[in-house]
């Protein structure tokens, strides 16, 4: 299993650029083909019933263009920094012999199906996510990603405090297990970055009255020992804590660098509403995370 073809998603947002910096450093280890796609929403005009919108004239989607095509730019110019820094071509012709190299793709697209189908032929896509939010809407280029393309998405959050150690070093992963068909899906989707690993951990966070929780490993540790993977096996009680918080803490303890799971075995609009592991992960854990719906 190899990682050479990876998506970003980059906007040119602020909270991007760290996802942006990981997404380079992954196509430098792995010689991989970088696609860093600008995502280009068209404005979508609302015309209320009995007058309550109003319908813009031309002028207003020049403004809107304008803006577009900047942050654009912005978004251009931060990108061929960034790969200046870490040493891959860019936005240089696609050839088998190059190794690591990126392009930036502007796409402008009308629906989410348009999105999916420009963004789904890749073996992973990776994009930023602001420290604090907990939800991911449909509507998203972000939400588009993770619900409907069946890729893995490495998201990034924007790391709040200044430091000089590399955005990725990757030398350990925390598998949070459950034995879920999310669960199952992230870790087939993350096999490139866990062999490349040093050291895996496999999580589960049981309640006391179902030990047979803790016992669930079975079957993903010996699928990882074929793979010449050895994991170090951790069930931890949950003690009345959420499974977020154990493995978030538990994450802390061993040092882990990224978290493999499984997302949304519920829908993003339940766990909005009602809290979940998903959505109680993205918003408190600051290391990125291999998702897979």
């Amino acid at each position: 299993m190899s990682l050479k073809s990876l998506i970003c998603l980059f906007g040119g947002y602020d909270y991007e650029v760290d996802a942006l910096h990981t997404a380079i450093i992954l196509a430098k280890q792995h010689a991989a083909h970088l696609r860093l796609v600008h995502p280009q929403a068209p404005y979508q005009p609302y015309v209320g019933m009995y007058g309550g919108g109003t319908l813009m004239g031309g002028e207003f989607y020049e403004t809107i263009e304008r803006q577009n095509n900047e942050r654009m730019g912005e978004a251009r110019e931060v990108a061929a920094k960034a790969c200046r820094e870490h040493g891959i071509g860019f936005d240089i012709p696609v050839s088998l012999d190059k190794g690591a190299l990126a392009t930036f793709q502007p796409l402008s697209y009308r629906s989410h199906g348009e999105l999916a189908r420009a963004i789904s032929l890749c073996d992973l896509i990776v994009s930023g996510h602001p420290m604090g939010s907990s939800v991911v809407s449909q509507d998203t280029a972000l939400g588009t990603a993770l619900f409907s393309t069946v890729r893995p998405v490495l998201l990034v959050s924007q790391r709040t405090t200044v430091s000089d150690d590399p955005v990725w070093s990757g030398k350990t992963a925390l598998i949070a297990w459950r034995d879920t068909p999310e669960a199952v899906r992230a870790v087939l989707h993350a096999m490139p970055l866990l062999e490349s690993a040093q050291k895996v951990h496999i999580a589960t966070a049981y309640d006391s009255g179902s030990p047979s929780q803790a016992d669930s490993q079975s079957l993903a540790i010996e699928y990882l020992s074929a793979h010449g993977i050895a994991p170090e096996q951790d069930a931890i009680d949950r003690a009345d804590r959420s499974a977020a918080e154990v493995i978030g803490t538990h994450a802390g303890d061993i040092g882990a660098d990224f978290i493999v799971m499984g997302a949304y075995g519920h829908s993003a609009f339940r766990q909005m509403l009602l809290g979940g592991f998903s959505a109680s992960m993205l918003e408190d854990c600051p290391l990125p995370m291999i998702l897979s719906h």
